[in-house]
């Protein structure tokens, strides 16, 4: 099972209602974890399924 589990950077953004504040933690966590990959995930609060999923960074030389 190795590198199969994510770990979370923080607590999840409960009521984020701006990209930006999604971008700036996207910055610190790419700034944190230069060689990992990140990926970001969105869920919906009301049919509380996640909805989206991305790599938004990766490693240079991957």
């Amino acid at each position: 099972y190795d590198g199969r589990y994510w770990t979370m950077w923080k607590l999840p953004m409960f009521g984020c209602t701006e990209a930006s504040q999604v971008l700036v933690e996207l910055g610190e966590a790419k700034k944190a974890y230069p060689n990992a990959f990140i990926r970001i995930i969105g869920f919906d609060n009301t049919r509380q399924v996640q909805c989206i999923s991305f790599i938004a960074a990766k490693p240079k030389g991957v």
